[in-house]
């Protein structure tokens, strides 16, 4: 199963923001986002195409620090919604704090059961116990009358605007998101009982990757944004013991059949925002903690303590300074104000020049053996 995921988020808002400062209005905006979409899934098809190679560029460290400013980057975006929106217009309430208190609770409640089905739908049970609380105090707002027919899409409908900036912008994060997906099809495989060596999962891999490219495209031109293979797909096979691809047909034609129905779009957009904003904190630190836990998984040598300790502070450098970057050129400014890109771009580069363990390794300690640096 495959879906938006949150890493393309920050691209998608960070490019936004920079099209409405220019003066873009809402369809030049959702435009640049899908032109950006549709030529940035061109990198996973690149990717499955020399999938071997690639590998040995795009290394477990630069995608776990890649996955840890993704997530810390979004924390922000939470935030926001709980205060109610983003700037200074955005309305200050004490009800936001409790929506999203409430919110939060419940999804950490259910996280904590035992039943297996109240963890998986946390975050349903989060926003719907969230939407009662705001019902009750008067905070639950419907939109005006909503037409029951079915509303099929308008492929480009916003037209298409191409920003070289965007475009750089999304094809890093599709390259993150398909070394996500080799992860995620390998652990698929695992719990599945297919094997996860040899040609077959090769194959297997490269078929994964090229269809997030796809699909992208394909969700583009249905005015829709990147789409990538979720992890929860691991989770959900190891739970069910269900791996059949006769239930994801199924799903996913109940999923294209509830999206042509408008009283479901306009009964997510009720959802106030301190609601979401409770449930997305949680969703985005734990994305952070995901490439914590990458980084730690190797151990933390010297060398990789460098490198993650350049690309992190690299990172947020640009995010919390962004004047450090005023003597750049604006098109360079404009990408490398991205914690996600300058932050990534460093552990590449890093891992490519930093030399290896050799002469790296800390001096062994009276009394204890020597480790070979070969």
């Amino acid at each position: 199963m495959q879906g938006t995921s949150f890493s393309f988020v920050a691209s998608l808002i960070a490019i936004g923001a920079t099209a409405r400062e220019r003066g873009a209005d809402d369809p030049t905006v959702l435009g640049t986002l899908i032109g950006a979409s549709l030529v940035g899934a061109l990198a996973p098809l690149a990717i499955a195409r020399w999938y071997d190679r690639m590998r040995r560029l795009i290394t477990p460290t630069v995608t776990g620090v890649v996955i840890t400013l993704i997530g810390l980057s979004l924390v922000k975006v939470g935030m926001n919604d709980i205060a109610g929106g983003a700037g200074e217009q955005a309305p200050s309430s004490p009800l936001n704090l409790v929506l999203a208190i409430t919110t939060l609770a419940l999804i950490l409640a259910c996280q904590l059961s035992r039943l297996p089905m109240v963890r998986i739908g946390s975050i349903f049970i989060g926003l719907v116990g969230g939407c009662l609380v705001a019902a009750l105090s008067g905070a639950l707002v419907f939109p005006g009358p909503v037409s029951l027919l079915p509303s099929l899409p308008v492929p480009f409908a916003f037209g298409l605007h191409f920003d070289i900036v965007a475009i750089v912008q999304l094809a890093f994060i599709y390259v993150v998101t398909s070394i996500e997906t080799i992860g995620v099809i390998t652990g698929t495989s695992r719990y599945s009982n297919l094997p996860t060596q040899g040609d077959a999962a090769r194959r297997r891999v490269r078929g994964a990757i090229y269809a997030d490219g796809v699909c992208s495209m394909l969700a583009a031109g249905l005015n829709s944004f990147p789409n990538t293979t979720f992890g929860q797909n691991i989770g959900v096979v190891q739970l069910t013991g269900v791996a059949s691809r006769y239930v994801g047909i199924f799903v996913g034609v109940m999923l294209v059949g509830l999206s042509l129905l408008p009283p479901i779009g306009a009964l997510l957009q009720a959802i106030p925002r301190p609601v979401l904003g409770g449930a997305t904190l949680l969703m985005f630190g734990l994305i952070a903690v995901s490439g914590i836990r990458m980084l730690g998984e190797g151990g933390m040598s010297q060398t990789r303590t460098l490198v993650v300790a350049l690309s992190l502070g690299a990172g947020f450098g640009v995010e919390l300074a962004p004047q450090a970057l005023a003597g750049l050129p604006e098109a360079l400014r404009e990408i490398f104000s991205s914690s996600i890109v300058t932050g990534g771009l460093t552990a590449i580069l890093a891992c490519l020049s930093i030399p290896a363990e050799r002469g790296w390794s800390r001096p062994a300690a009276r009394g204890e053996p020597s480790k070979s640096s070969g």
